[in-house]
């Protein structure tokens, strides 16, 4: 078996089920690999981008802007494919407030995590809203402070997030996190050009045993959500596992089908690189082939 490790930008979660599948089912094995899925709290002063580098046969997931960011930097990082083929960030606020767009933040208290703050701002430019009118926080804050009224929107995945504020009794409205010239793409499967030049047959092996594994959990959702109930911790409650599955399915499959899982959409990563671009969140304008390969042709 060839080890191979694969760095997490969060806990071990429902959002991971195709991994956790593929692993628990022996994909992995089939493919000749031993997978050692990488939870933050390893690592907790790194992030998935920094590991990567130091890494020489492995690879990782994070947001599109952070790969973006670092590509454009120099940096040494490719983006190779995408569990998640929309999107499920989005801001949670609640009623009366008076959110119910990007377009209606001005004068509000938002909190982001470091990965969504400049997805934040270039949304609010794309929507006429002037960034220095929204009180916009990153650190030292949890769901928590929504119910309680400290912020009045927060980031979240809508997939597992929003749940876990419904278990506390509140019920959270959730405003997209996207725009026509902008569609994040989250998940994103990230490895190095070294490892690409050295191990590309092992990312094929993993990608393909990947992609199959979130073929098979959503396709058998009952046993997918058993088994995350045994490997997750406070993901105990199979129901809400069968939930949150049921939500994912069309984030995970797209508009291309089952077929399409895990792969990376060029046409959508070239828009979003030209607004980047036009928002400064990268000094230059630059090829989608300079960051984006494709291992599943």
């Amino acid at each position: 078996m060839t080890p191979f490790r694969f760095y997490l930008d969060w806990h071990v979660d429902c959002q991971f089920a195709g991994l956790i599948w593929a692993g628990e089912q022996g994909l992995y094995g089939d493919a000749g690999l031993d997978v050692d899925l990488v939870v933050p709290e390893r690592h907790p002063e790194h992030t998935v981008l920094d590991l990567i580098a130091g890494d020489p046969c492995s690879a990782g997931c994070c947001e599109d802007n952070l790969v973006v960011q670092h590509g454009a930097d120099g940096k040494p990082v490719r983006a190779i494919g995408a569990m998640l083929q929309e999107t499920p960030l989005v801001l949670m606020t609640k009623d009366g407030i008076g959110i119910t767009a990007i377009s209606d933040l001005a004068g509000h208290r938002v909190a982001m995590h470091a990965d969504g703050e400049n997805l934040l701002r270039i949304l609010l430019r794309l929507n006429g809203v002037d960034v220095d009118a929204v009180d916009i926080t990153v650190h030292g804050w949890s769901l928590d402070d929504l119910a309680a009224g400290r912020f009045d929107a927060v980031q979240g995945y809508a997939i597992t997030e929003a749940i876990a504020l419904e278990g506390r009794g509140f019920s959270p409205r959730l405003v997209p996190l996207h725009h026509t010239s902008l569609v994040p793409q989250s998940q994103v499967i990230v490895t190095t050009p070294v490892c690409l030049s050295s191990h590309e047959a092992i990312l094929r092996r993993f990608l393909a045993a990947t992609a199959e594994g979130w073929r098979q959990a959503l396709a058998q959702p009952d046993e997918a959500a058993a088994m995350l109930a045994a490997t997750c911790a406070g993901r105990t409650d199979i129901s809400e596992n069968r939930r949150i599955l049921a939500m994912m399915t069309p984030l995970v499959v797209g508009a291309k089908g089952p077929q399409g899982i895990c792969q990376i959409d060029r046409g959508r990563w070239r828009q979003n690189i030209t607004t980047y671009a036009r928002f400064g969140l990268v000094a230059r304008q630059f090829a989608v082939d300079d960051i984006v390969v494709d291992l599943f042709t």
